[in-house]
């Protein structure tokens, strides 16, 4: 009998862990391309590039916002690319980034650096920072990572009004990119 009920729990328990699992993912949505792929909130959808801001020197491989404003913005996604140079890091990508945020955001503040591992098992720099974009928008928190797959550099910027004690799920968004 106690083989039984000890089968019985330890069975409950793998299940619990495959249902805690599954539920994590199911608010977002897998989107595609030829070049990567990333999970995205099911919730949020696809912004036209004719509402982008063109970037100065790289192009826009990706952009999502939320469907619903807080503090008159949406939430949002953008995945940026350019070709990448033989001597650049994923690192050294987040390094020149840092440098180049504190010049161009207003009230610039880390809130965090740390390594993290995405789910193909690589480690990679998750920079999470406060400011403006510029002088019209509203104080946002900035969480972004820099890949690079093959011949080509990515820059992942998720932007929240939202604060929270945590970014760990968004964060996880980030980690969900993986190089096709």
């Amino acid at each position: 009998m106690k083989k039984i009920l000890l089968c019985l729990s330890m069975l409950v328990i793998l299940q619990s862990c495959f249902w805690s699992s599954e539920s994590t993912l199911t608010w977002l949505s897998l989107q595609e391309s030829e070049e990567f792929s990333i999970q995205i909130p099911e919730s949020w959808g696809a912004v036209s590039q004719a509402d982008i801001p063109t970037p100065k020197s790289w192009e826009v491989a990706l952009a999502y916002s939320s469907n619903s404003e807080r503090q008159g913005y949406l939430n949002n996604i953008v995945v940026l690319s350019t070709p990448s140079k033989s001597s650049e890091t994923s690192d050294s990508l987040m390094k020149n980034s840092i440098q180049s945020l504190q010049n161009d955001i207003e009230n610039f503040k880390i809130i965090e650096e740390k390594t993290v591992s995405f789910l193909d098992s690589s480690n990679w720099i998750i920079v999470s920072y406060s400011g403006k974009y510029n002088t019209t928008t509203p104080q946002a928190t900035y969480i972004q990572t820099a890949r690079i797959c093959w011949d080509n550099n990515y820059y992942l910027t998720l932007s929240l009004t939202e604060n929270l004690e945590n970014y760990d799920r968004y964060e996880y968004i980030l980690q969900t990119f993986t190089c096709n």
